[in-house]
């Protein structure tokens, strides 16, 4: 694949890298402004506290080119969510957190997320619920088989 490549960026994390050299708040992606027509975070953001998530928002408008897009996954508590939180033991901690435990995967009220999504001057271009939930919330959105675990957003920049 001559057109693929991956870095590694040493992140410090609570659960998984507690040496990292850069908290995620902090972090620069390593590429130029307008770099990408596409950025991929898969299973990213679920292990990146409220400024982690920020910073990477930020960092991922940055580097799309206008008309570009990003596919993130993050775990979202849906408005009317009946049951978000399958095979776990979710609670809401702060402002629309939700986490098993301190520093593990977290979840976050999609209004929130939204919030995020907007304040990085990215827009939502589409929207996919996940399998994580574990039935159909007030809402009506039912999770289908074959989906990713968590939510998925597309966005794009919002350059207008």
């Amino acid at each position: 694949m001559p057109h693929v490549r991956f870095d590694l960026l040493d992140v410090k994390s609570p659960s998984y890298r507690r040496k990292g050299r850069y908290k995620a708040g902090d972090v620069r992606f390593p590429y130029e402004t307008n770099d990408f027509d596409f950025v991929c975070a898969l299973n990213v953001f679920t292990y990146l506290s409220k400024v982690g998530i920020a910073n990477y928002l930020r960092e991922t408008y940055r580097v799309l080119r206008p008309g570009g897009l990003a596919l993130l996954t993050i775990k979202a508590i849906v408005d009317g969510d009946l049951e978000p939180r399958a095979g776990s033991t979710y609670r809401c901690r702060v402002n629309g957190e939700w986490a098993p435990r301190k520093g593990w995967s977290a979840a976050y009220d999609d209004v929130h997320v939204r919030t995020m999504i907007d304040d990085a001057g990215l827009e939502t271009y589409a929207f996919e619920i996940g399998t994580w939930h574990k039935s159909t919330s007030r809402s009506g959105e039912r999770p289908l088989k074959g989906r990713p675990g968590a939510d998925l957003y597309v966005v794009t920049p919002n350059r207008r």
